[in-house]
């Protein structure tokens, strides 16, 4: 069960070229191209001829060309060519291909896979990959992770598989989850967490500062001190971490000396036991090839690693609702906003929610 009366990100611009690219988005097969205007469009990926994946064919002249019987689709989902019948002959009513507004905004693709249309009419832009603000970007190449929507959600959202999980990318990373603070957007779409300094009484509302580190675990260890100065790195003044509905997680550190960093994963739902995931870096700081060379090579390895441990779920926790029932321990406070967020979302497009939570947190499932 998904929410669909929502902008997802389905891919990455630089993705259209020479040949459809193939998607799935809620359960919706999905080819992306670029028409004769070069605009990006979206359409089914099925041919309503003989059922043929049509991001396995061809592009001929912006339009995309069945693999089976040449049948040769324009960007508004018509049949205009038939090669087996005259010129001119009547093409049938019923090869129409579904169309999906697509939004093609800040290099990436956002689909609305609803049949309604979109509110708001576009996604909204996001900081992390506003160059005024972090001119350095890059994405790591668009994955599939084999989890339901919620599996990698809530493992992005969680802190404590850092130590277990990533250990080639965030060696040394703490057991311990430390203290947050966690405040629902405006709009409700959405929730931020703050790490907040601890005090003799407990956690407080202060952002905790804290020394920077550089994880360098894919370097040799003797190599790794000549890296670390080419990074710019400073105290970290604020650390935070943020879901929204569009899917995007996202890390954002701001430093003393005003640099700001975005560690982000748009996260789309594919199919019931499918995610697609498209993450990437922004940042101010180290404007030199060698720091882009170790945030690319941190990256991959991050992003890898998430794709191994989600490999490694059972066949019963793979489903749309997770394992059933769950059982919830404190470390789990960061991931369960999600779990109400999407729930109250499903309901709005009146589907029922999947999961239940926990009965130790005395949580609704909403």
């Amino acid at each position: 069960m998904y929410v669909t009366r929502n902008w997802y990100v389905i891919g990455l611009a630089t993705e259209l070229g020479a040949v459809p690219v193939g998607r799935r988005v809620c359960g919706l097969p999905v080819a992306l191209f670029r028409d004769g205007d070069g605009r990006a469009r979206a359409t089914g990926s099925i041919c309503p001829h003989r059922g043929a994946d049509l991001a396995q064919g061809r592009l001929v002249a912006g339009r995309v060309q069945c693999p089976f019987h040449g049948l040769e689709f324009d960007g508004t989902g018509r049949c205009v060519r038939v090669p087996s019948q005259p010129p001119g002959a009547p093409i049938a009513t019923g090869l129409q291909l579904p169309t999906y507004p697509i939004v093609e905004q800040q290099g990436l693709l956002w689909i609305w896979p609803d049949p309604s249309p979109p509110v708001p009419s576009s996604p909204a832009s996001f900081r992390g990959l506003d160059a005024s603000v972090v001119p350095r970007h890059y994405f790591v190449r668009p994955r599939t992770y084999g989890g339901s929507y919620l599996n990698v959600v809530e493992n992005a959202l969680d802190g404590a598989h850092l130590a277990f999980v990533h250990t080639r990318s965030v060696p040394g990373a703490p057991e311990s989850t430390g203290s947050w603070h966690i405040s629902m957007a405006p709009d409700g779409r959405g929730f931020e967490a703050l790490a907040v300094a601890d005090s003799e009484q407990g956690s407080t509302d202060r952002p905790l500062e804290m020394p920077s580190r550089a994880y360098l675990g894919f370097a040799p260890r003797l190599v790794r001190p000549l890296i670390e100065p080419f990074l710019g790195l400073d105290v970290v003044v604020r650390y935070t971490f943020s879901y929204d509905l569009s899917g995007r997680v996202c890390f954002h550190t701001t430093y003393r000396n005003g640099c700001e960093d975005f560690l982000f994963a748009f996260l789309t739902p594919s199919e019931a036991e499918k995610t697609l995931v498209f993450a990437g870096h922004s940042r101010a700081r180290g404007a030199n090839p060698v720091a882009d060379w170790a945030i690319r090579s941190f990256m991959e390895i991050l992003v890898e690693e998430d794709g191994v441990a989600l490999d490694k779920l059972s066949q019963e926790a793979r489903g749309p609702a997770g394992l059933m029932p769950p059982a919830v321990i404190p470390a789990d406070r960061t991931s369960l906003p999600f779990r109400r967020l999407y729930g109250r979302a499903l309901r709005a497009e009146e589907k029922s929610v999947p999961w239940a939570l926990g009965r130790s947190t005395g949580e609704a499932d909403s």
